[in-house]
């Protein structure tokens, strides 16, 4: 099954749209299956504290997850790659396919993740590619749990 976490980082102080930075989860099939949608506003997807901080929580729940993240070399996914170095956690890259959908990859992406149909979903909201993961997943009867912002 699947624990999807998805950290949108918001663009710099300068006018660029927000970028979405997708932090997977996988793990074992025999496990329950969530995702988690976190989104910040500012600076909170470079809180490494509040990022391992929510990974352990997960990590503690589901001891055999590995970590599917957007590849990114900066912000969460970084952070995040680094707590599964450090936590000994497989990682697997999952980018969007920037190439092939141009703007839209981040929604393929999307879709990608909630064919896997995980069984549930803890949305932060934010962004519209995170809003776009809760209502879809909402749409194919995954649980979708709000969380408050960051």
């Amino acid at each position: 099954m699947l624990i999807a976490i998805s950290l949108a980082i918001s663009a710099s102080k300068s006018s660029q749209r927000p970028r979405n930075h997708a932090v997977l989860i996988a793990q074992n099939r025999s496990a329950p299956t969530v995702s988690v949608d976190v989104t910040n506003a500012d600076s909170a997807g470079n809180d490494h504290r509040l990022v391992w901080a929510k990974l352990d929580q997960v990590h503690e729940k589901h001891p055999d997850m590995v970590l599917i993240h957007g590849k990114s070399p900066k912000d969460a996914e970084k952070i995040a790659s680094l707590w599964a170095r450090n936590r000994n956690v497989p990682q697997i890259g999952f980018a969007p396919d920037w190439a092939k959908h141009g703007r839209a990859a981040p929604f393929k992406r999307n879709d990608e993740v909630l064919d896997i149909m995980p069984r549930g979903v803890i949305h932060f909201p934010g962004t519209g590619i995170n809003d776009n993961l809760a209502d879809k997943a909402k749409k194919l009867g995954i649980p979708v749990w709000r969380s408050g912002g960051a």
